[in-house]
């Protein structure tokens, strides 16, 4: 299939979840090109719509945005780019997409696990693991929701 239609239709499918659910685009339409094409080149196509997703949802969501707590996302944030950056450059892209692929199903089970479970609030310092935890994914495969959510 031409990678154009491909591109095309995992992001159409991406956007419905994301539509239907409120987060997930990425989640979706990374792992549908991977079956196609090498993640080298399917995250840094799809890091223009995640960004303009996460600009969107940013905006959507200003008022809830606590601007002290920012700055602990951020610490992680730079450290977590940085990693990521590296994990993918050393990276085959066959373990890439079993990296992925083993993140995804345990997502998936964590989330259906605790899904009647309310999380107690968390202390600040957790924005420093979530920034790490969101730009590393971001860097290695495209999807950084998981760990902010």
């Amino acid at each position: 299939m031409h990678f154009s239609l491909l591109f095309f239709l995992a992001w159409f499918f991406g956007g419905l979840i994301n539509n239907l659910t409120g987060f997930g685009a990425a989640l979706v339409a990374i792992p549908l090109m991977a079956s196609s094409v090498p993640l080298d080149t399917a995250i840094p196509a799809s890091t223009l719509i995640v960004l303009t997703i996460n600009i969107q949802m940013g905006w959507k969501y200003r008022r809830h945005i606590h601007l002290e707590r920012m700055g602990y996302l951020l610490v992680g944030g730079i450290a977590g780019t940085v990693v990521g950056i590296l994990l993918h450059q050393v990276a085959d892209n066959n373990a890439l997409k079993l990296s992925m692929g083993l993140f995804i199903a345990t997502y998936a089970i964590y989330s259906f696990w605790t899904q009647n479970h309310l999380p107690s609030p968390l202390r600040r310092r957790w924005g420093i693991g979530a920034g790490f935890a969101s730009t590393a994914l971001g860097a290695i495969f495209g999807f950084n929701g998981p760990p902010l959510a």
